[in-house]
């Protein structure tokens, strides 16, 4: 399926154009076709971008690994300033057109299909880097998923009792929405720092992961999404706090919160609360 999807600047589409078939639930299966609103709001995400090319290079495809990677090496450094120098990174937007090809600190959308920079994409778009390092025995590319740790420590990092790293930078669509701190996103930054060696941070940020367990007393055995966003680095609940079924995924895989007790009951809460017939 991946290598037959369509791509601009060698970056994949998330959809394709047309109906996926989404069953026989009326106006809830409509699925919108990838391209309704133009070319430029044709989705080219970062996120699924970083994840396919993990795909490929745990599967020794290097040749489609290094095709997306080096697609989106031109939104991380501005023309002629070289990439993957122990730097920092220009960090990417959240999703890119059909038109333009990425371009370092473009989020307006003429250039991006959604111009809002996300924490957690870019420490995924960080991980292939570095997993496509370690497959192809190419520093370079390890270098770039420094330079993107690099920036996003100096930008997102919170610093105060509950720690942790912001879950979205500036430009914001709301005004808000970059204040919030997101338990899934520190989950990312701590596979990230601990990849590469960044023990500071994969403590900063694991630190956040643990205290997130049971913040929210109605989900007491699990782990709250996170933060509310009133300001930066807001350290209060939000006003309708939820607990997410990846947060507690993720952290099974990642080992941010290692704890086996902590583990195994926010998976029984994951895959047995609410039950049939109530949305769980």
């Amino acid at each position: 399926m991946l290598d037959h999807q369509p791509r601009a600047h060698h970056l994949l589409q998330n959809l394709d154009d047309g109906s996926l078939g989404g069953g026989p639930c009326g106006d809830r299966c409509d699925l919108s076709v990838a391209c309704a609103h133009g070319p430029d709001r044709c989705f080219h995400d970062t996120y699924a971008n970083a994840v396919a090319a993990i795909y490929y290079a745990k599967r020794r495809r290097l040749d489609e690994a290094r095709l997306i990677l080096d697609g989106l090496l031109p939104g991380l450094y501005p023309r002629g300033s070289g990439s993957g120098r122990g730097g920092n990174a220009t960090l990417l937007a959240f999703a890119y057109g059909t038109t333009h090809a990425p371009e370092a600190g473009r989020f307006d959308a003429a250039h991006a299909a959604d111009g809002r920079v996300d924490v957690g994409s870019n420490a995924w778009v960080a991980l292939a880097f570095a997993h496509f390092a370690a497959a192809a025995q190419a520093p370079c590319y390890a270098n770039v998923a420094r330079d993107i740790l690099r920036s996003l420590l100096a930008a997102a990092a919170c610093g105060d009792e509950l720690g942790g790293f912001l879950g979205r930078l500036p430009p914001f669509k709301d005004p808000h929405e970059g204040y919030y701190r997101s338990t899934e996103n520190n989950i990312v930054l701590f596979a990230l720092a601990r990849i590469l060696g960044h023990h500071g941070a994969a403590e900063e940020a694991a630190g956040f992961v643990r205290a997130m367990y049971g913040w929210v007393p109605r989900f007491n055995s699990s782990y709250a999404a996170g933060t509310a966003a009133s300001r930066r680095c807001d350290a209060g609940r939000p006003p309708a706090p939820v607990a997410a079924a990846d947060v507690v995924y993720w952290n099974a895989l990642a080992g941010a919160d290692p704890d086996a007790d902590r583990t195994t009951a926010s998976l029984g809460f994951a895959l047995l609360a609410g039950g049939a017939g109530a949305g769980g």
